[in-house]
């Protein structure tokens, strides 16, 4: 047998061959299907005899549950639900961080990408309105004549340093 996730379990070496076998088939024998049934009837008395009511200790009670039983289900479920519920609120504490601070007006990191951005354009325009100067002055200087922006021959490749 598989678990519901298709991946084998113990108890598929024991069974044998894949017992799928019988929901393909058409042509079922009887005998078949009454062992099969019984088969059934057997694991589901196992399983109910497991499931059914806990050991129990002295007066009656239900048992404390062992060392081993403690770590098996520590091992198997607190740990890892405890590290699942532990990442959770560590992202939940994280989103919460970003919103105070895109509503905090002194620490606005809206307000900081702004502040850059401005600064950038500012920048930018400057740099453009450098190039358009310089342009316009080589396209009024005469051809022969020297801009201080230009090189020896007017040409606006070979231009001087600026301050």
């Amino acid at each position: 047998m598989s678990d519901d996730r298709g991946e084998p379990n113990d108890r598929d070496s024991a069974d044998g061959p894949d017992r799928d076998d019988f929901r393909d088939r058409e042509d079922l024998d009887p005998e078949e299907l009454d062992e099969r049934v019984a088969e059934l009837e057997a694991r589901v008395r196992e399983l109910r005899a497991e499931l059914g009511r806990p050991p129990e200790g002295p007066l009656g009670l239900p048992r404390p549950p062992t060392p081993r039983e403690v770590l098996s289900f520590t091992g198997e479920y607190a740990i890892p639900t405890a590290i699942a519920v532990l990442e959770a609120n560590i992202r939940a504490l994280k989103a919460l961080q970003q919103v105070a601070r895109v509503l905090d007006p002194e620490r606005s990191v809206v307000a900081e990408e702004r502040d850059r951005l401005e600064s950038r354009a500012a920048e930018a325009s400057r740099t453009t309105l450098d190039r358009l100067e310089s342009a316009l002055e080589d396209v009024e200087a005469p051809a022969g004549r020297r801009s201080p922006r230009t090189g020896a021959r007017g040409r606006p490749g070979a231009t001087a340093q600026r301050t």
